[in-house]
């Protein structure tokens, strides 16, 4: 019989769960945003609820566990988030027994980082890689690494929080209180912040006048605006890319990845993101680390925690 894992992805802005096959095939995704407004209560509640209606599809003994997908650090119990200031609201609570007693199914809690490697290594661009990195690109910046296939794990149950690798000490703060790193100059807020100065310097943009008004433009409108050859989104992307090749170049001397996987939502800027952080990171890294190493876009994109947290439960 065919069994699947209903995988809850928590991420900084939204929240994604949805049923996943053996093969890495998802049902429909269902978002909810990340509020922690009406208290961990009420946020735990609407996951649940949408769980249950998604479990509710499949007759009784086909849906066999939960596998979760969370931004920040996790315990080595793998029971709960332990940090991420972006929703410090739900560090320390215990995912693994709400869910568990909820869904009256067993449960593993993951890295959302360590999610999408896994999926990539598993599914993805990663087939065949021996040390696969891969970055998702959101809320934050979150870094996770197979070697042949398995986890690779330094520091609270992941590679460390390599987001915070400095690559502009003059840059902005990020939420962790490090200023000038990746996840500062690498994230959907500096991809907003980014095509709103280039927007006001090019007055020529579609969206001048709603950015003048103070209007901040949403990543999938400067993304899809750059695909329509925008040049202020344009710029704003490859800005993003130059700073993204900039950290690479700091990872690779050190982690020695065969292969690097792009996810997350800004991964869809497609090769206007490529090649600036391809052309900033070998403009920068020595050709003993360069050679061999490729740069790709996610094959499962912003699916991949999802499909991962699946992965990570059947392996627990």
């Amino acid at each position: 019989m065919i069994t699947y894992i209903l995988a809850i992805d928590i991420g900084g802005t939204y929240t994604k769960l949805a049923l996943v096959g053996p093969e890495g095939n998802t049902s429909d995704v269902t978002s909810i945003p990340t509020f922690g407004e009406n208290g961990v209560d009420g946020f735990l509640l609407s996951v649940g609820e949408n769980a249950r209606q998604l479990i509710d599809r499949f007759e009784e003994g086909k849906v066999v566990g939960v596998g979760i997908g969370v931004a920040g650090f996790v315990n080595p119990a793998h029971t709960k988030m332990t940090f991420n200031p972006n929703i410090a609201w739900l560090e320390g609570v215990n995912l693994k027994d709400y869910f568990t007693n909820r869904l009256n199914l067993p449960v593993f809690v993951e890295i959302d980082s360590n999610a999408a490697a896994l999926a990539e290594a598993v599914h993805g661009c990663g087939k065949n890689s021996h040390r696969l990195l891969v970055l998702a690109i959101g809320t934050g910046l979150g870094g996770g690494m197979t070697v042949d296939g398995q986890i690779l794990r330094i520091a609270n149950e992941c590679l460390g929080d390599i987001g915070h690798i400095i690559v502009d000490p003059g840059g902005s703060q990020c939420a962790s209180g490090c200023r000038g790193c990746a996840e500062a100059m690498v994230s959907v807020s500096a991809l907003e912040r980014f095509a709103s100065e280039f927007i006001i310097e090019d007055q020529k943009s579609v969206h001048y006048e709603p950015v003048k008004r103070g209007k901040i433009i949403q990543v999938q409108e400067i993304i899809e605006a750059a695909k329509q050859k925008d040049q202020a989104a344009e710029k704003a992307v490859r800005k993003l890319g130059m700073y993204l090749g900039i950290a690479l170049a700091s990872m690779v001397p050190v982690l020695a990845p065969d292969r690097i996987c792009i996810a997350g939502g800004i991964s869809e800027a497609g090769h206007t993101l490529l090649d600036a952080t391809n052309e900033s990171f070998r403009k920068l890294v020595g050709p003993p680390y360069a050679e061999g190493v490729t740069i790709l876009k996610s094959v499962l994109g912003w699916q991949s925690v999802l499909v991962g947290a699946a992965e990570a439960f059947r392996r627990s």
